[in-house]
């Protein structure tokens, strides 16, 4: 549970910076 856990937050994460990212453009 607490590794797939951690790998959706990781996920989560990197999608927000790369939407973050695709925002400031």
């Amino acid at each position: 549970m607490v590794r797939i856990t951690n790998s959706l937050v990781w996920t989560l994460d990197v999608v927000i910076s790369h939407s973050s990212a695709l925002f400031k453009k």
